[in-house]
């Protein structure tokens, strides 16, 4: 672009160089004084308007806004954004650090709160690292939010650094972190590298997770570790299941798989048998007289299906929706996983250790849960070529989707979104070296553009996220690498990329719309605490995933009917009695189609009507889009305060997603006359 400057014949080009050479050449003219002025202010122009031609070509998403500091390093915890204090229109971050400490920041980055297992009476000397994403959810119904945190040292053995697990409450303000009908405990002592016991139990590296196993409206807390268990737990700390079946073991207080267990697991109906499936990867190896999961068939990894109630490894015919076949009974073994006295060979047993956390959702849009995960690290690598591998299996029948040979191990948990605009979810995902794959889930072949190129990572580094940042209807995929911000556009190309992302990050950002202010912003651990950048361009969209296993509670699943609540907007002044015209908005989370004969919004506000809205003939709303959608709304014939709330639901079926609830204030009746002429 130029600009010329007719008195002063001065050319501005885009660029800083061309401005100020434009400026010398002028000036050094003998020239009147009211020329100088006016190419005085047009350089002055000129500064702000190449400036903004930099930052638009140079396409810079994000901006630092605060340093939100911390007592030590987030090193491995992925910032969590949940609404702590019922206020819907803005998110909080809570985060853990090397020390231990776990931190609550309000939307505008102020410490809210800080919380460590060494306030529960017996870990006083517990100087842990939390090194994963803490899990966040209201798991007992009551308005106020609980907290769970594993705990782990990766590297090091140290009797002061234990691995542990524990949950604290906070009150319905999302503050005040307190012990009371908390709890806290240790792992089990499997022993240090020589295997033998220590005298530090094992490390709790992969985030819990707030997940219902028996569908009756309370969050269990599930929790992995090193220690080889599974444990499920209420939140008044007491164990869900209570497993023992291998008498030499007195400790065996989760399912135990006999190996060490990396990741955080999912849960979700996966055969449509009525009830919960608990599905996470764990290592494995040979070892046909040990107690563990029986007669793996190689060293490796397993993926684990047990049944949510229950805990029980979760068996039967192949092609039933059964991970594990029965049965083996081999003569002398006199411990068995089931109380009918079997063992039970897994189907899926793979040779490359599985580090890579379990995802769900209905990738290839056949209205059934699909299973997806990455392998391990390294250092693991087995002699054939099962390995680099990215797995996607069909839940209902216990068999495999495809498989994508990444190039290089997959420690990253994948995450899962629309990218592409159709029905079915793209599988995003880095492999250990310097790859991003974005794999099309009904056919397992990367999508055009793909895989991208970022900087090696390690094995330890974790994952991406989706979201349309800037509100222009595409999706971008930022990742972390490395010190540096990658962001992606569906095709693959390189849409931004900075290096200010201080020190190694080993951690997945969080992004979203954290503060209300309409713009997204991005949330990352440092060495100093969390940094908060703000996009400089456009207004957030929809966010499908927007965190370190998608949100809060850490599902890691993409359910087929979600929603997320956005806005109700009423387009003239209500009067009791009457009716207003209203635009009400909610983003589709899930997987299935929303359309007329899918879906209806149910109006839950007392007094309003209708009951019922049902989607226009035009309405068809996929995964990662909004429905907008205008109605008549009947007001009620009353002063004052009058709620709105709207859910959606299937059909048939009952709602689904958040509500959405806006406050209403009538001041102002319809008159007689007008109501008559409105009936009439």
């Amino acid at each position: 672009m130029t600009i010329r400057c007719l008195e002063g014949d001065i050319l501005f080009k885009r660029g800083m160089g061309s401005i100020s050479n434009g400026l010398e050449n002028t000036m050094s003219r003998a020239e009147p004084r009211k020329n100088r002025k006016i190419c005085l202010r047009l350089f002055v122009f000129g500064l702000w308007l190449g400036a903004s031609f930099a930052l638009a070509d140079s396409h810079i998403k994000f901006s630092l806004i605060k340093t939100c500091p911390t007592k030590n390093w987030v090193k491995f915890s992925s910032p969590t954004l949940v609404d702590l204090d019922g206020n819907p229109a803005t998110l909080e971050i809570v985060v853990g650090d090397e020390g231990g400490d776990i931190y609550g920041f309000d939307c505008y980055g102020n410490k809210m709160w800080e919380f460590n297992i060494r306030q529960f009476p017996g870990f006083v000397g517990v100087l842990t690292p939390c090194q994963c994403s803490p899990a966040v959810a209201d798991a007992d119904g009551d308005g106020a939010k609980e907290v769970a945190v594993a705990l782990s040292a990766r590297d090091e053995f140290d009797a002061s650094k234990p691995g542990a697990i524990f949950m604290f409450r906070l009150d319905s303000t999302g503050k005040n972190p307190t012990t009371s009908g908390g709890w806290a405990r240790f792992t089990v002592d499997r022993g240090g590298p020589a295997n033998v016991p220590d005298g530090i139990t094992d490390g709790a590296i992969a985030s819990p997770t707030f997940v219902d196993l028996d569908n009756d409206g309370t969050l269990e807390i599930l929790a992995t570790s090193w220690d080889e268990l599974c444990y499920a737990f209420r939140v008044n700390g007491t164990l869900f299941w209570s497993l023992n079946y291998d008498p030499t073991d007195d400790q065996e207080w989760g399912f135990k798989s006999g190996d060490t267990i990396w990741t955080t697991p999912c849960v979700a109906d996966i055969d449509n048998d009525g009830a919960n499936e608990v599905v996470f990867a764990s290592d494995a190896h040979y070892f046909p007289s040990g107690h563990q999961i029986p007669y793996q068939t190689q060293n490796g990894g397993i993926l684990v299906v047990l049944h949510g109630p229950t805990g029980l490894l979760e068996y039967g015919p192949p092609g039933c929706g059964k991970f594990f076949t029965a049965s083996y009974a081999p003569e002398g073994w006199d411990w068995y996983y089931t109380p009918s006295g079997e063992n039970h060979i897994p189907t899926v047993n793979c040779s490359e250790v599985m580090q890579s956390s379990v995802v769900m959702g209905d990738v290839d849009f056949d209205m059934m849960y699909e299973i997806v995960h990455g392998t391990g690290q390294p250092h693991y690598s087995p002699a054939d070529n099962k390995h680099n591998r990215v797995y996607c299996w069909n839940g209902e029948s216990a068999t495999l989707r495809w498989e994508v040979d990444t190039g290089a191990e997959v420690f990253a948990s994948p995450a899962l979104a629309n990218l592409d605009g159709d029905p079915d979810l793209e599988v995003v995902v880095r492999n250990f070296t310097d790859k991003l794959h974005v794999i099309k889930g009904s056919t397992g072949i990367n999508l055009p553009g793909f895989p991208a190129t970022i900087r090696p990572g390690n094995p330890r580094s974790v994952g991406a996220v989706i979201g349309d940042v800037e509100g222009d209807g595409q999706m971008e995929i930022c990742v972390i690498s490395y010190g540096k911000l990658f962001v992606f556009g569906a095709d693959g190309h390189e849409e931004d990329g900075f290096d200010d992302m201080p020190n190694c990050m080993f951690t997945t950002p969080a992004i979203g719309d954290i503060d209300g202010c309409g713009r997204c912003e991005l949330v990352l651990g440092t060495s100093n605490g969390i940094n908060i950048y703000r996009a400089n361009f456009g207004s957030v969209g929809v966010i499908p995933w927007g965190q370190y296993r998608r949100d809060a509670r850490k599902s890691g699943l993409v359910p087929l009917y979600d929603s997320q609540a956005v806005s109700v907007s009423l387009l003239d002044t209500p009067q009791g009695g009457g009716t207003v015209n209203a635009r009400i908005r909610f983003n589709n989370m899930g997987t299935v189609i929303w359309t007329p004969a899918t879906v209806q919004i149910v109006n839950q506000s007392a007094g309003w009507g209708p009951d019922i809205i049902n989607l226009k003939p035009t309405d068809y709303v996929m995964n990662g889009q909004q429905l907008d959608l205008e109605c008549t709304l009947e007001v009620p014939r009353k002063l004052g305060s009058a709620p709105l709330c709207f859910r959606l639901r299937f059909l048939p079926g009952v709602p689904f997603g958040e509500a959405l609830v806006r406050d209403v204030t009538i001041t102002q009746l319809m008159s007689n006359a007008a109501r008559w002429t409105l009936y009439r």
